[in-house]
């Protein structure tokens, strides 16, 4: 969390300290020392001692050096005999006054006078050199040195070198001189072009630098700019903002805006270098450490300038030159770092070299007379050039980038589509399959719905014929049983049986009647009949239809409650419970009993009528198959049957709401239990008695 805020802090901070640094730059009179012209035609300045010197803050006196042409002119030891005194004219050309000027120089003491010249574009030179003779005795005569001074260039540095044995009064004096105004127009033209075009593509860079979000080309195209508004600006093409900004931001004392311009330098290349050292972790946090204390002092060195501490400076300087260094070799052997970083610390590299040939020559480091590897002026040219280069090439490397993703996406899509091509081509030829095959279904099914109503109709046409011809015989039954009932005379035993062929011949009628009927054939269901009827009487008759007499030693009877009375089918019950008994009595040996038992539970509103036999028994697995159309067990494949009997039972009971199940064990008999409401089912059920359906 605390390097989130300082990070945030810090970058605020920088923010803020460039703004200030922007401000200060273009108030360059507080930081370097002017010299006001007071006429157009003569100055006079008289030099005596230093201290009541009037601008003795313009000279920068020091120590002997004898030998050296150009001694270090930031030290600050007194003068005295024997001594040098040197004399810095940094001379600002204005727009409303001559370029060329006359320089007198006139003593009462021997001296030997050197004045050094030095501009933007060549460097410095030695202009004039005068030695005075002495006589034997040690009396010097007066001298009188003269020299032209041209100030065609925007910025033009001269210094005058005086050596003495005594301390003497000076007079100068700066006269103005005629010359051809096509000379000066033409060096005017060419000042203005090479100006201009830098403000082009500083401009340029500033324009491209816009849409690019990163602090670091943002604070890149701010140091441009800051060079455009120091060297740029003082050419006759900027006329009248050059004759304001020259007025404005005078720059005598160039030691004060090259530091300003090395803060700036030394605030970007830190900012580099972050971005740089982030493949190093440890690395990176010691820059931004080191890069937070700098940006905190900056206010002292901010101070430390205007109070023209050139020591500091000249430290400043010196730390920047060694970060560009590192950050410069980094870039070079690092080889994880992006190429953009790389060419951004080289297009840097001929401003630099500039820089650092000017502090040289500065410091005495570099002779004067040696010709110099780039001036400020081509250093900055470079620059902005490998800068414009650089971000032309950014800019072509992004365009191919976007080129190479808009093929990538048109290529990406033309596959996508293709791809939802021959899904829907695929799916289009499924659903046609699918379509087809369902028409092949919808036809099969049509035809087999037509075969269906076909045998429909043949079967009802044959049960009609059937019923037909089982009520011919089933009348002709009772006829001769009615005949033989009026004509003969018989016992009541003979009475009696010929009751019950009558009884059973009208009741076999009554069944063809309800199953042979056109509701039955025509939609395969039985509509239940339900009455009340007594469970002993409902009993009693089924024992009676079955030729009870032939059982009745084989069946044991279990009825405590013969007079509870049942909401059911009576004739559909009679069967299901005749065709219980007689599997039971059929299917078991001869010598066992089979057991009917009732079991009525009034608190649960059902009776429970079981059957239990002796017989061979029925194995667990098919148990769960009784029940089922023309099914019979194994033990039963040896006595005839048609395995409809239990189908029919689970039919009824199941129509009148109640339950069947089966309980048995092989060689330990069978028990049929099945559970009936004693109200009767509240939604009596239609038997379904065609096409197997419920």
């Amino acid at each position: 969390m605390w390097s989130s805020i300082l990070s945030v802090y810090f970058f605020y901070l920088r923010t803020l300290c460039l703004l200030l640094l922007g401000i200060l730059l273009c108030s360059t009179p507080v930081l370097a020392k002017t010299i006001t012209l007071q006429t157009p035609d003569t100055l006079s300045f008289i030099f005596s001692q230093p201290g009541s010197n009037p601008l003795s803050h313009l000279l920068r006196p020091s120590s002997v050096m004898d030998e050296d042409p150009l001694p270090n002119r930031y030290l600050k030891a007194p003068i005295h005999t024997n001594g040098v005194l040197q004399i810095p004219f940094h001379l600002l050309r204005a727009t409303d006054l001559p370029s060329r000027w006359q320089l007198t120089l006139s003593t009462k003491r021997p001296h030997s006078i050197t004045l050094y010249h030095d501009d933007i574009q060549q460097g410095w030179q030695r202009q004039a050199y005068r030695d005075t003779p002495t006589h034997k005795d040690g009396a010097a005569f007066g001298v009188h040195f003269s020299a032209t001074l041209d100030l065609s260039a925007p910025l033009t540095l001269y210094e005058l070198q005086i050596r003495s044995r005594w301390t003497t009064p000076i007079h100068i004096e700066l006269t103005p001189l005629q010359e051809s105004r096509n000379r000066e127009s033409k060096v005017m033209l060419h000042h203005g072009i090479f100006a201009g075009i830098s403000l082009s593509i500083i401009m340029l860079i500033l324009l491209l630098g816009s849409f690019m979000r990163e602090p670091s080309h943002r604070l890149h195209a701010l140091f441009l700019l800051t060079l455009l508004l120091s060297y740029g600006g003082y050419s006759p093409l900027f006329s009248p903002f050059g004759t304001w900004l020259s007025s404005t931001i005078q720059v005598e004392n160039m030691v004060a805006v090259s530091s300003v311009l090395t803060i700036m330098a030394s605030l970007w290349l830190w900012d580099h270098l972050l971005n740089l050292t982030q493949f190093a972790p440890q690395l990176h946090r010691l820059m931004r450490a080191v890069a937070f204390a700098m940006a905190l002092l900056l206010p002292l060195i901010l101070y430390l300038l205007q109070q023209s501490h050139a020591v500091w400076i000249d430290l400043l300087q010196g730390i920047s030159m060694i970060l560009y260094g590192f950050a410069l070799g980094y870039a070079l052997v690092h080889r994880g770092l992006p190429h953009h970083a790389r060419y951004v610390l080289l297009s840097a590299t001929p401003l630099f070299v500039a820089l650092i040939q000017q502090h040289a020559i500065g410091w005495g480091l570099w002779p004067l007379n040696k010709p110099v590897l780039l001036t400020l002026a081509e250093g900055i040219l470079l620059h902005l050039v490998l800068s414009l280069a650089h971000i032309m090439f950014q800019l072509m490397r992004i365009n191919k980038e976007k080129i190479n993703a808009e093929q990538q996406r048109i290529m990406v899509a033309r596959n996508a589509k293709a791809l939802v091509e021959n899904a829907v081509n695929q799916r289009t030829r499924d659903l046609e399959q699918t379509i087809q095959h369902l028409h092949q279904a919808n036809f099969q099914a049509l035809q087999a719905m037509h075969t269906e109503r076909q045998l429909q109709k043949e079967q009802i046409g044959f049960f009609s014929m059937l019923s037909q011809e089982f009520h011919t015989p089933l009348k002709r039954i009772q006829q001769a049983v009615e005949q033989i009932h009026q004509r003969a005379s018989m016992d009541a035993k003979s009475h009696d049986r010929l009751f019950r062929i009558q009884e059973n011949t009208a009741r076999l009628g009554r069944l063809i009647d309800r199953f042979l009927s056109d509701n039955p054939l025509k939609y395969g269901v039985l509509t239940l009949q339900q009455q009340p009827v007594k469970l002993g009487q409902l009993i009693h008759n089924t024992l009676a239809r079955m030729d009870f007499e032939l059982y009745e030693k084989r069946l044991k009877q279990h009825i405590p409650n013969q007079e509870l009375e049942l909401l059911v089918d009576r004739e559909m019950m009679e069967v299901a419970l005749r065709n219980i008994l007689l599997n039971a009595l059929r299917y078991a040996p001869k010598s066992t009993q089979v057991t009917l038992s009732v079991l009525a539970n009034l608190a649960e509103d059902h009776v429970t009528i079981q059957v239990q036999d002796q017989g061979p028994g029925i194995k667990p697995e098919e148990i769960a198959q009784l029940g089922e159309m023309f099914y019979r067990t194994r033990t039963t494949q040896h006595i005839s049957g048609t395995g409809l009997g239990l189908f029919i039972v689970r039919r009824v009971v199941e129509a009148h709401g109640g339950s069947l199940s089966f309980h048995s064990e092989p060689g330990q008999g069978t028990q049929v239990r099945f559970q009936l409401p004693i109200q009767g089912s509240l939604n009596p059920k239609s038997w379904h008695v065609a096409n197997n359906r419920q």
